[in-house]
């Protein structure tokens, strides 16, 4: 919703709110209800589509995982592996720089480590999100990750 939707979208609710106090016709409150539902079912439709595509990177990486606890020569389970190794060795900030320098400057890294961090059709799936220079686990696989350490590290 850009900022002149929102304005007229909250002009809108304010005539109605008004009418409604002032006992206006419910036609004409009825009408400008309408038009505040317009404007928000683009709004509504992009946000359903945003949710739809979180849950199906959730189940691409929870299956995804699985296969890469049993492949740790793959580079994106490397990568893993190596937030994971550095994770448990008490480094609370973990940046790309210390990844890379983890996997000794490995030529795919950039673009795996990429493949790692985006919601896309050919992505390894979504694991990690960057919080400034500071890699993090994407919450909504955070379980999964658990899950893949525990196959990982044998705990």
């Amino acid at each position: 919703m850009n900022n002149q939707q929102a304005r007229s979208l909250r002009e809108l609710l304010e005539d109605a709110a008004f009418l409604v106090s002032s006992n206006a016709p419910a036609r004409e409150v009825h009408a400008k209800l309408v038009r505040c539902l317009a404007i928000l079912e683009p709004v509504c439709e992009a946000s359903a589509s945003d949710e739809d595509d979180t849950t199906e990177e959730v189940r691409k990486v929870a299956r995804r995982l699985n296969l890469w606890a049993k492949r740790q020569t793959q580079i994106n389970s490397r990568i893993l592996i190596a937030w994971l190794t550095l994770r448990r060795a008490g480094q609370q900030r973990i940046t790309e720089a210390d990844l890379r320098h983890a996997l000794d400057d490995e030529p795919s890294f950039a673009t795996n480590f990429t493949q790692m961090k985006i919601i896309a059709d050919r992505n390894h799936g979504k694991v990690f999100e960057l919080k400034g220079e500071v890699v993090a686990i994407w919450p909504p696989v955070a379980r999964y990750v658990d899950t893949f350490e525990q196959q990982v590290f044998g705990e």
